[in-house]
Formats: structure tokens, sequence, C-alpha cells
């Protein structure tokens, strides 16, 4: 694992909290039940994946009475425990994706016990709420779609919850198994900026960059200028390691032929005439920009990847 866990987050882990105060009703408030990892637990990859399978154990032992309310989930503080979940959320996205998956699935399965054991509590919906909008939300920075997708397919057979969001659940774990991490990219073809049709498959390189942009968006911008700025990255454009497709999947094509200029002249930019990506969802874009990372057999890197662990990776690219 080439991911380092800081000591400032590891040594939050593992304080025990204990303190419980008074709530109105005679309900009561407390802080988030830390986990303690055992002595016998050694190294810091099993460490990690002790902390993500148990993370949530006395949380939902349902052993007391607490305050559920509009700003308390199972007597804690909504705010305190969604800072909670931004760490649980790190640390599986710190995991194998394997590990992950099924620390999340163990993560559903305890929500399930809390809820039959009291349905009367907000922890199933409050928490599940929470983790769904970190690993889910376009616009979080540990959005994981390959974990989350096995999250909303436990939820999709789940008795926890009702049949439309069962079947809800359903239709997003499908949709996050399309061009999962590990398999290889649907094939699709693309009109250039230069007139030529293309596929995603005929590009030759070691590494390619898939990337769904728009033309005049910032976020995009920004990307490419620190692709272009990094020493690193910028040295396999070069060499020809790494390729970057930019595509265009919406329907404004003299907007974006205007703007085809913005690209740098290395890349290959075009658009998709009949929109099958976006009409047929071969890719769920969800928002732009969205990046895949390919190798040589167009199988999927990182999918949907944040833009800096991207740019990390690719710095990195040599020494994995």
């Amino acid at each position: 694992m080439r991911k380092v866990l800081t000591i400032i987050m590891l040594s939050s882990l593992l304080l025990v909290s204990c303190g419980r105060k008074s709530g109105s009703g005679g309900a009561s408030v407390r802080d988030f039940p830390q986990v303690q990892v055992p002595a016998v637990v050694g190294g810091q990859e099993e460490a990690m994946e002790y902390l993500t399978l148990h993370y949530w154990d006395a949380f939902t032992a349902g052993e007391g009475n607490w305050l559920c309310d509009s700003l308390h989930i199972a007597g804690v503080e909504a705010t305190a425990l969604e800072a909670e979940v931004g760490k649980y959320t790190t640390l599986l996205s710190m995991l194998s994706l394997e590990t992950a998956r099924k620390d999340v699935r163990a993560f559903c399965s305890r929500l399930e016990q809390a809820q039959r054991k009291d349905n009367g509590s907000n922890i199933f919906d409050g928490t599940l709420k929470m983790v769904s909008r970190y690993l889910y939300d376009p616009n979080s920075p540990v959005r994981n779609e390959d974990i989350y997708g096995a999250l909303a397919l436990s939820l999709s057979e789940s008795d926890c919850v009702g049949p439309d969001e069962r079947e809800r659940f359903a239709r997003e774990a499908e949709l996050c198994s399309r061009n999962a991490v590990g398999t290889v990219a649907t094939d699709f073809s693309f009109i250039c900026r230069d007139g030529r049709e293309m596929n995603l498959h005929s590009v030759k390189a070691p590494l390619t960059l898939l990337f769904f942009s728009n033309p005049g968006c910032p976020a995009c911008a920004e990307i490419s200028r620190t692709l272009t700025d990094d020493p690193k990255v910028n040295s396999l454009l070069g060499d020809g390691t790494l390729a970057v497709v930019s595509i265009y999947i919406d329907e404004e094509i003299d907007e974006w032929m205007a703007h085809t200029g913005d690209w740098p002249a290395q890349w290959t930019v075009g658009y998709d005439p009949a929109m099958v990506i976006r009409e047929s969802e071969l890719y769920v874009v969800r928002a732009i920009p969205s990046l895949y990372l390919l190798d040589s057999q167009k199988r999927v890197i990182m999918k949907d990847a944040v833009a800096e662990k991207l740019v990390q990776w690719l710095q990195e690219y040599e020494n994995q």
C-alpha cells in the first residue's frame, strides 16, 4: 500500500471516548465511541483494516437511551458524526478495493442490526445518508463508485428500506458497476477536432487519461493547467507514456469547436456525434469534469478520479 495514514489521523482514531451528558427528555448525548486496535494487530495496513471493519460496532450496539433528533444521531451530534464519516470514508479509500467493499457491506449489516433492534432510532437513516453522500456525491473528495456500489447492492436487498428505495439502490449499484476498476473500459467512437474519426481503444499508450470535459469549464481548464505544469506528468505526456483523450458528450458542437484550441496540441480532443455516451450511459458522467485512468489494455485503473489523487498517482508512476 503506497498511501500513508498520517500520525495525526491514526492517533485521533485510536483515542477512546466515553463521555456522556444529559439530553432532553431523559435521553443522553455522547461522544462518538472510538475503536481501540488490539496490540496483537501489527502493521499500518492491518490496523486500518481493523479500524474500518469495527468502526461502527460500539456506535450501533444499541446500549443506552440516546437522544435522536434533528441535531443528534443516536446521541452523537450530527456535525461530530459527519467528521467521523469523513475519517471512515478516507480510511476506506486507502484500503484495497476488495477489503473496502467487504468493510462497507459489514457497515450496512451493522446498521441493519441496529434498525431491527430499535426502529425508533435514527442511526440507520442518519448514518447511511452521510456515508452515501461522502461516497457517491460527485463533488465529494472521497467519492468512490466502486465502494458505493457494494453498499448500494447490499441496500437493494435489505428489508430495512422500502420497495422504492430498494429499486433505487439496485439501479445505482448497476450504474456503479459500469467501467469498474479492473474492467476493460467500454470502447466508443468519436470525431476529433481535425475531423478524423477514432475510437478509444485505438489510442496506443501505456496509460490513457479519458477526460470528459465541457467548453469553457473552469474546473476542466484548471485540470489541464495542472497536467501541463507538473514536470513529472508533462514528462509522461512528452515521451508518450501518457495519452490524454478529452471528450465532449453534449450537443452544442459549435461552442465545443470554438474552444478546441484551449487544449494542448498533443492531446486527442473529440466529441461524441451521436451522444451515445450520454444517452446510453456507456459512461455514467454525473458531473463535469470526470476523469478515468486506463492502462495499456484499456483496463480501468481509476474511475471518476479526484484530480489531486490522479496527479499524485501519475507522479509516483515509475515507482509503482
